[in-house]
């Protein structure tokens, strides 16, 4: 029993002994490794870098980069104005290389419609950047190749004009397309790689014009100098208006003649050249009325238009001080001219108180000049001549302004009539020149009843003649030149009228 109870009590006190060795160790360990992770804790802060790390650097020179290749085109307007043949048409366009590294590019047309007749005949001349990259033709155009540098532009300027002057061309129009392919530089072929074609519309119309015809070189006499009233004109009642001068020319052709710039020498003061302006012309086998006032002055007595007005023409009386008229054309040729001046009087005309007559040329421009004589013309021939003269200038005034001469040269009077040399007496002109429906031929009686009554020399219209056996003869022909005997005077117009009322009596 003891014995047993010692062993029971021995092996309890050595199962405490173990249990307490257990603990001992256990917590050795745990300081030890708290001790361990403590040390090992300090000495990793103290590490700043770890440069433990695998390295490895490739080098790839000629690499394509991956990105967008983008170029885009703009342009405010199309092609202004229209063409003509001498006008071009103009277009400027911006083209844009938007991506961020170089870029190479063609530029190209294509697409062409519209008349086709107009396309081939436009020529066409491009700058770009303000370099000329083509000249030629529309439908031959093609540039290659350029670069044009990455997030940049370049301005392409076109200028469209036409190689002829067809009038086939007028009023059409060419269409087209304008082509730009960009792509990467370094590729291996054009257009390879990343691309991008830009496109852009075109149109180019032309305009109207005139074809010009080259005029015909004019020769000497094609333009004369037909009728100048050179010594002004008188109204009815006896107002002198000395300013009152024209020159009228006269194309002696059957086209019309361009006399733009010709100059007509002495007809201005002081002995000056007049010129006209340019852009006139005398139409085939027309006048030309050049005057010092227009139709509606109050200086004027002509009743017509005036083609060239200029109030610097001044005529001198004096022939001699005025010096002939020349016509020169614009290369200063002489076309025609008056006679020399070798005398104080103008060649033809007269400048009497109670004559203003024009001096005109002869039907036959060769044979000279001779004065506007009332007396030669028929009724109808006045009548048609009072319409170039306002109401108040009838009696004095004799020419055709603006249009072609009736009288003819009368032998019987001086080239020149003035106060000194008033010419034939009323009573002494022969009759059978005074036309059909003068007092003493047959149409007497017409004549009577048809003129107008001049208003200024207080003498009634005298009754028509009846027909009886007391009748006045009609003068004999061979009276004419024999002043004896003397016959009862047959009755005359008046030579200061254009038509003839009065019957002079003794």
């Amino acid at each position: 029993m003891r014995l047993e109870k010692f062993m029971q009590k021995s092996k309890k006190s050595k199962k405490k002994q173990i249990n307490h060795g257990l603990i001992k160790n256990s917590l050795f360990k745990i300081v030890a490794l708290l001790l361990a992770i403590g040390l090992n804790w300090s000495g990793l802060l103290a590490v700043t870098e770890t440069l433990a790390y695998y390295n490895d650097q490739e080098q790839s020179p000629i690499n394509f980069i991956a990105s967008i290749v983008d170029f885009s085109l703009n342009s405010q307007a199309d092609f202004i104005p229209a063409v003509t043949p001498d006008q071009a048409a103009d277009k400027s366009i911006y083209l844009s290389n938007d991506s961020g590294f170089d870029l190479q590019h063609d530029l190209a047309l294509s697409n062409f419609t519209g008349d086709s007749n107009l396309c081939d005949n436009l020529m066409l001349n491009a700058n770009l950047g303000g370099t000329n990259i083509y000249s030629g033709r529309l439908l031959d155009f093609t540039f290659t190749t350029t670069t044009l540098a990455g997030s940049s532009s370049a301005l392409l300027e076109l200028e469209a004009f036409l190689a002829e002057g067809d009038e086939a061309l007028k009023n059409k129009t060419c269409n087209f397309n304008l082509h730009v392919l960009g792509w990467q530089i370094d590729s291996a072929a054009t257009g390879q790689g990343f691309t991008d074609d830009e496109i852009i519309a075109n149109s180019v119309s032309s305009g109207d014009w005139i074809i010009e015809i080259p005029p015909t070189p004019v020769a000497t006499g094609d333009v004369i100098i037909n009728e100048i009233m050179w010594m002004g004109s008188r109204t009815d009642d006896d107002h002198n208006k000395i300013g009152d001068e024209w020159i009228e020319l006269k194309n002696m052709t059957d086209q019309a003649i361009d006399i733009g710039q010709w100059l007509i020498a002495n007809a201005r003061n002081n002995g000056n050249d007049l010129m006209i302006p340019a852009s006139n012309s005398i139409p085939a086998n027309g006048y030309f009325l050049i005057a010092n006032n227009p139709r509606d002055s109050a200086n004027t007595l002509i009743d017509v238009e005036v083609d060239e007005v200029n109030n610097s023409l001044e005529l001198i009386n004096d022939y001699n001080s005025n010096g002939p008229i020349i016509l020169k054309d614009a290369g200063d040729n002489i076309i025609d001219q008056t006679p020399p001046a070798d005398d104080s009087n103008w060649p033809a005309g007269a400048n009497a108180t109670d004559k203003k007559w024009s001096m005109e040329r002869n039907l036959d421009p060769t044979t000279g000049w001779h004065t506007c004589d009332p007396t030669a013309l028929t009724f109808e021939e006045l009548t048609l001549m009072s319409n170039y003269w306002k109401i108040n200038a009838q009696n004095y005034n004799c020419g055709t302004p603006g249009a072609g001469n009736l009288s003819v040269n009368n032998l019987n009077l001086p080239a020149v009539l003035t106060d000194n040399n008033p010419g034939l007496g009323l009573l002494e002109l022969p009759t059978e020149n005074l036309g059909e429906n003068w007092p003493g031929n047959e149409n007497t009686e017409n004549l009577n009843e048809n003129r107008p009554i001049n208003d200024n020399t207080g003498v009634e219209e005298p009754a028509a003649i009846e027909e009886s056996s007391e009748a006045v003869p009609e003068p004999e022909p061979e009276l004419i030149s024999e002043p004896e005997p003397a016959l009862e005077p047959t009755p005359v117009p008046d030579l200061t009228a254009p038509a003839p009322t009065v019957i002079p009596t003794d």
